[in-house]
């Protein structure tokens, strides 16, 4: 076996998915301030949860510049791991995950609501934040209730 097919121990997998892992979570979105900061707060909530790691897509993104991108994927794209067991074996699998980020009355395009339906019939954890962007509400706290009604 060489060392790239290297099975990944338990006990190596717990270290590499320890809370506060992290992804890049700056979307390095200059022209929509509220919005960066709405993506790297989810993005930092995300990466606090166990076997959790999410990444800033940056598409769309205004930098001076065009950035490309594909149409309709979310703001935070990245996995959690699952554990499965039967009497027999343990199987972990990477459940893919995305996160749509919406600030004020701002709301899903055709291209956003067409990647929510590929990803709601793929099984992905997939979830559509709004954040009203006033000062003193949490920019994560629509995220953070609905992560808790699904992971309890």
């Amino acid at each position: 076996m060489s060392r790239r097919e290297k099975a990944v121990t338990g006990e190596q997998l717990k270290a590499m998915l320890r809370p506060g892992l992290g992804g890049a979570v700056d979307d390095g979105d200059r022209r929509h301030p509220k919005h960066s900061h709405m993506v790297r707060k989810c993005g930092l909530f995300l990466n606090e949860q166990p076997g959790v790691l999410a990444y800033a897509t940056g598409t769309g993104r205004w930098t001076g510049g065009p950035t490309y991108g594909t149409p309709g994927i979310t703001d935070l794209v990245g996995w959690r791991v699952m554990e499965y067991f039967s009497e027999a074996e343990r199987l972990t699998v990477a459940q893919f995950l995305a996160v749509e980020c919406k600030v004020g009355k701002d709301r899903l395009n055709p291209a956003q609501k067409d990647f929510r339906e590929l990803a709601e019939a793929a099984n992905v954890l997939y979830f559509c934040v709004y954040w009203s962007g006033e000062a003193g509400d949490d920019p994560a706290g629509g995220l953070r209730e609905q992560w808790g009604a699904r992971n309890g």
